[in-house]
């Protein structure tokens, strides 16, 4: 059981060292350039689209929208920062729309989108209706929560049978799982360093350490203590990885109305989150978010909040936001098309505490 002990000690303290050696702020992918530019107008069409990130990038999807809303064939490319998106059909005159999906250096999925025009812009631009793509690592997370049970559940029938064989399988199995399920419960990926921090410090995650401290602390002490210690083993992650519920998702507010800047308000937990979106000809929208809590005071979260736009066809985010005060962020977008939209904004309160919000509104074409 010697070699079980430090095992589980190596991997508790290894992901202790890797959560503490991450920061919850590490940034992902960003547009720092484009050609054309965002919003500009250019007197003919360009054979290529360039746009330019801050760290190396691998492009997922390319897409481009004429100014009637034709999805358009187009080649595209990424190497380095540097994405190429070659348009195979005319752009023709009017608005064009260029969005893409595709993974930043830490493995998060990064989707946004822009416009310009060629010769003169097309209020009437609007994408083709689609299903925006995103990532759902929830199926992988409870593979890695059934295969950490059947392990521990292993583990406890090689010692009822006297078998080591089965009780170092069992735990080692157990044990690698659970490392695993930790950044895939929070949604992200294995490459992403922030998921792996926001899954060590969330309210399961940290249940999960203490069980694998404690199984380190008494997995020597005789078959009697490693027995209950199982039978804990199992009802904890029963209990903390199956029966306490994620993230809260608040039911989406109504829609707002769609002329000049609208003012969105819904509910965040026991506060309010307000956010006033203003979209320019263009696209260029400007987002002002603000928190306050049940007494009507600014909240003071421990990450930057979570913000993407959302519509039936573009999927964008997430939104870099700089503090603008207390409870209060800013932060630019560009949403190209006319028609219904959502804002996500999602709150880490506290470390336990991260509830979701759908804003609903709409933009006239």
């Amino acid at each position: 059981m010697t070699r079980l002990l430090r095992l589980v000690l190596a991997l508790v303290v290894g992901l202790l060292v890797a959560a503490a050696g991450t920061s919850p702020a590490a940034a992902h992918a960003q547009l720092i350039e484009s050609d054309p530019a965002d919003g500009s107008v250019v007197a003919s069409a360009p054979d290529t689209v360039t746009l330019t990130f801050n760290e190396p990038v691998r492009l997922e999807r390319a897409r481009i929208f004429a100014a009637d809303g034709t999805e358009l064939d187009v080649d595209a490319r990424s190497s380095d920062s540097i994405v190429t998106i070659d348009p195979q059909d005319d752009l023709g005159e009017g608005t064009v729309v260029v969005s893409w999906e595709l993974e930043s250096a830490d493995g998060h999925v990064v989707s946004g989108a822009l416009s310009f025009s060629v010769g003169a812009p097309f209020a009437g631009s609007t994408g083709t209706t689609g299903s925006a793509s995103g990532t759902d690592a929830g199926p992988d997370a409870t593979a890695a929560a059934v295969l950490g049970l059947l392990g521990a559940a292993v583990a406890v029938a090689g010692l009822l049978l006297r078998r080591p064989v089965l009780v170092r399988g069992g735990w080692t199995v157990a044990v690698a799982a659970a490392v695993l399920w930790l950044p895939l419960q929070t949604g992200g990926g294995l490459r992403e360093s922030a998921s792996w921090l926001d899954g060590a410090l969330s309210w399961r995650g940290l249940l999960l350490v203490g069980t694998l401290a404690g199984l380190a602390g008494v997995v020597s002490a005789g078959r009697r203590a490693t027995l209950a210690l199982g039978a804990v083993v199992l009802v904890a992650a029963g209990t903390g990885l199956v029966v306490v519920p994620g993230p809260t998702t608040v039911a989406p507010a109504v829609a707002a109305p769609a002329a000049g800047p609208q003012e969105l308000t819904g509910a965040l937990g026991d506060g309010t989150v307000t956010a006033v979106v203003d979209r320019a000809d263009g696209g260029s929208t400007t987002l002002e978010l603000s928190v306050v809590d049940e007494a009507g005071e600014p909240v003071a979260p421990v990450a930057v909040p979570a913000v993407r736009f959302r519509s039936a066809d573009l999927d964008i985010g997430p939104i870099v936001l700089e503090e603008a005060g207390p409870g209060a962020w800013t932060g630019t977008a560009t949403l190209p098309t006319a028609g219904e939209w959502t804002l996500e904004v999602g709150v880490r309160i506290t470390e336990f505490d991260n509830p979701v919000v759908d804003l609903p509104f709409t933009i006239e074409g």
